[in-house]
């Protein structure tokens, strides 16, 4: 038999966690068993490992960039001579990180022909994210194709 224990079931974009797999049979661990670890979306979570004394294989894995709601089926098999192959199956959600974007506009009021500023902060909880694509738009009147870039705060 195997298990496997997936901490949280909800991952966020990026985020690492770890899988934990027990391999058992009537009850009792199966040591040195080879655990493959795979999932849905190539590439993603491929792993491989053998089992420890108490039939335990651990795994650590970052989730892949989402940029929305993604349910990934990860499957792992457990092997060794002598045993017939355990399969298991768990499904994880990964979610994007939600940005926060603020600005600041410098005057806040231009007449004709006149200049103002424009800083946007684009940031996930407490850190700043360097190199997000920001689009800027006017509904009246038109943008000057200037734009410089600033270091990020904390670069």
């Amino acid at each position: 038999m195997v298990d496997l224990e997936v901490e949280p079931k909800i991952i966020l974009s990026e985020q690492a966690f770890s899988m934990n797999v027990s391999v058992t049979h009537l009850g009792q661990p199966i040591s040195e068993a080879t655990v493959e670890v795979s999932s849905n979306l190539t590439g993603v979570f491929l792993d491989s490992g053998v089992t420890d004394p108490y039939g335990k294989c651990m795994f650590n894995f970052v989730a892949p960039v989402v940029k929305e709601k993604t349910s990934i089926a990860i499957t792992v098999v457990a092997s060794k001579e002598g045993y017939e192959d355990g399969i298991t199956q768990s499904v994880i959600m990964v979610e994007p990180r939600n940005m926060t974007v603020q600005i600041a506009i410098y005057p806040e009021t231009v007449f004709s022909d006149e200049n103002s500023t424009i800083y946007v902060y684009v940031s996930y909880e407490q850190w700043s994210i360097k190199g997000a694509q920001v689009n800027i738009a006017a509904n009246i009147g038109s943008l000057s194709s200037q734009i410089e870039r600033a270091r990020a705060a904390d670069s």
